[in-house]
């Protein structure tokens, strides 16, 4: 609303209604010209009381990731992201896959599902090739029919406590391979570190997107920020700066890499005007990231990928006013961090990381 007041459309032209689902579906479905239509859980602790009601094992989306705390014992953590075939070997060893309010933009279930039924619950009927074996569909107010599972005698199945922790644990591992570089998983790891349970952590596009989804801890809602489907690039660094003039209470950190920075460090600039802290993690390795893993796995001679030839030296002192400094291990960006967050504005930190193990954990 604030972003539209501020604009130059006339009024009139964006109409903003809200309401109940129940209040404005049967208008909404009969309009011809609705752009657009956000719908919000009420209660999200619903979502974990159906978890922790059938013991039910569950699996996140990128998106989805801190509905849910990914410390509960229950949680086998993110799906197609990194290392997607351990979770998919997982996930294909179940009788049943029950999908609450999965959202088929981010990920079609063709690519991961197999034959394994399914039973979707959502506010809209599922979107699914004919291969995908759907035994039921439950399609309405998403509180409403979880408050119905609430109130069903809890279910049962054959998912150990030890079973789910020895997943977790290989899957985690897998994530991190052991190097004797700075590597960009033990980058990601420092700034977790760094970074207080409820912070905000936003990202960009490309292959630190994938480890980042499959490698990230979130213990609550919407504390993780990133693109709708498979967008585009620059994403990262704006939206920092909008959680945390939307949240200034809250601690929040931008990560991305050094091709993503390129396209948007300018906006640091908006960032030092608005006297925000905001700690600005550049991975740097040199390379377009995602489409180098998939030059080689395809065996592609690399092209068009490499960002520089030269090494990396230490940054300069400042980008358009907004300090920068260089990080070569994680006990340096985990500190270089945490002293960003209590800043009186922006800080820019170049962390200097191997990311061969991409090849490895993002495209599986």
């Amino acid at each position: 609303a604030e972003v539209l007041h501020s604009s130059d459309v006339p009024a009139g032209v964006v109409n903003i209604l809200t309401g109940s689902l129940e209040e404005l579906a049967p208008f909404l479905g009969n309009h011809m010209d609705v752009n657009a239509v956000v719908c919000c859980e009420d209660d999200p602790a619903l979502l974990r009381q159906v978890i922790e009601r059938h013991n039910l094992p569950f699996a996140t989306t990128t998106m989805a990731k801190g509905m849910i705390d990914e410390a509960h014992p229950l949680s086998i953590g993110c799906i197609e992201r990194s290392c997607r075939q351990i979770q998919r070997k997982l996930l294909r060893s179940a009788d049943l896959i029950v999908g609450l309010g999965y959202d088929t933009v981010e990920v079609e279930y063709e690519a991961w599902i197999a034959d394994v039924p399914l039973l979707q619950i959502d506010i809209e009927k599922v979107d699914v090739a004919s291969s995908v074996n759907v035994a039921f569909e439950l399609t309405g107010n998403l509180d409403d029919s979880m408050a119905r599972l609430c109130a069903m005698p809890a279910g049962a199945n054959s998912w150990t406590p030890q079973a789910l922790a020895e997943h977790r644990k290989g899957f985690h591992a897998a994530l991190r391979p052991a190097s004797d570089t700075f590597t960009a998983h033990s980058a990601i790891d420092a700034v977790r570190r760094a970074l207080p349970k409820d912070g905000v952590l936003t990202f960009d596009v490309g292959a630190h997107t994938h480890q980042i989804g499959g490698q990230w801890t979130a213990h609550s809602p919407k504390t993780l920020h990133i693109t709708n489907g498979w967008s585009s690039m620059g994403f990262g660094l704006p939206s920092a700066i909008a959680s945390k003039l939307a949240e200034p209470e809250k601690p929040v950190v931008c990560v991305l890499g050094d091709g993503c920075f390129q396209m948007t460090c300018g906006e640091v600039a908006v960032a030092k005007r608005m006297g925000i802290a905001l700690p600005i993690v550049v991975l740097d390795d040199k390379w377009l990231g995602l489409i180098k893993v998939k030059q080689i796995r395809r065996q592609f001679p690399l092209y068009g990928t490499e960002l520089q030839e030269e090494d990396y030296t230490e940054p300069p002192a400042h980008y358009f006013g907004v300090p920068a400094v260089g990080v070569r291990s994680a006990e340096a960006l985990e500190n270089a961090v945490k002293k960003a967050l209590s800043a009186k504005g922006p800080t820019v930190i170049e962390a200097v990381v191997d990311s061969d193990h991409y090849v490895e954990t993002v495209y599986d």
